[in-house]
């Protein structure tokens, strides 16, 4: 088991994003299949896993809790008793008990599972800015978990065998060109040798499970979504924008063909 603690800094209410630290630890934790748990040391904060592609979603959510709880100074809380912390901090203690203030993800090929549009959040509800402290806890699941405790192997994965294969060098090279990455930037952020990664692209050299994994994980986190084999062949596209994301909502909401992916 793994433990680490960090600090997210907040500059009043609203959603922090701290993915990019999560999926960090859990890569340089070397566990293939587990469990990250995630805990937040606060009562007046909570966390949220929520789209990160819109911006606006975010923003709508703050907005939303903002009208649920006033600040306890409005007319409609005048039944607050704790107001000696500011018309902000009763409301902030209401949100967190409404949310959570721990949330678990599974680890599956060495990677956190979360889907294409999903993102970690600190979920603020104080107005002034404040250090928020997470506890990020991960328990590896398999023959290579330590301890007295009884060991368990997952029956099945959340990313198959075949998605994992999906990710060929040629698709890798495309994937690095859309998101304008290097193959050294790339290595750098997948934890793998660039001359490596350059073998693989070519065709000169293949890469295990787990580092097709880690290079797969980086390139979707630079931006890239990766298209299963559909009759047509795999492939490899951007991120859609929120401007795009808008417009095939409206599409959809219009009776047009429907999307393939999951866009509000």
């Amino acid at each position: 088991m793994r433990q680490r603690t960090i600090t997210v800094a907040t500059r009043g209410q609203g959603l922090y994003e701290f993915t990019g630290e999560a999926a960090g630890f859990v890569r340089e934790a070397g566990v293939a299949t587990g469990l990250l748990t995630l805990f937040v040391r606060h009562t007046s904060c909570s966390l949220l896993i929520q789209e990160n592609a819109d911006p606006d979603v975010r923003h709508d959510l703050d907005a939303f809790f903002r009208r649920l709880v006033p600040p306890s100074d409005d007319p409609s809380m005048r039944w607050i008793v704790h107001t000696t912390e500011g018309p902000d901090d009763m409301p902030a203690h209401i949100k967190a008990a409404l949310t959570a203030v721990s949330i678990s993800i599974p680890v599956t090929d060495g990677r956190l599972a979360l889907g294409t549009w999903q993102g970690i959040y600190l979920f603020e509800h104080r107005d002034h800015p404040h250090r928020r402290e997470i506890v990020l806890h991960l328990s590896a699941l398999g023959a290579a978990a330590a301890g007295p405790f009884p060991t368990f192997r997952l029956c099945g994965s959340l990313r198959t065998e075949k998605e994992t294969k999906m990710l060929t060098g040629p698709l890798s090279r495309a994937a690095r060109a859309l998101v304008e990455l290097t193959r050294e930037q790339l290595a750098g952020q997948c934890r793998l040798n660039a001359d490596a990664i350059r073998a693989f692209e070519r065709g000169l050299g293949d890469l295990d499970a787990t580092q097709k994994a880690a290079l797969k994980a980086a390139l979707e986190a630079a931006g890239a979504v990766f298209i299963p084999e559909n009759g047509g062949g795999a492939g490899v596209r951007l991120k859609f924008t929120r401007s795009e994301a808008r417009r095939i909502a409206t599409l959809e909401s219009e009776g047009g063909i429907a999307a393939d992916d999951d866009v509000p």
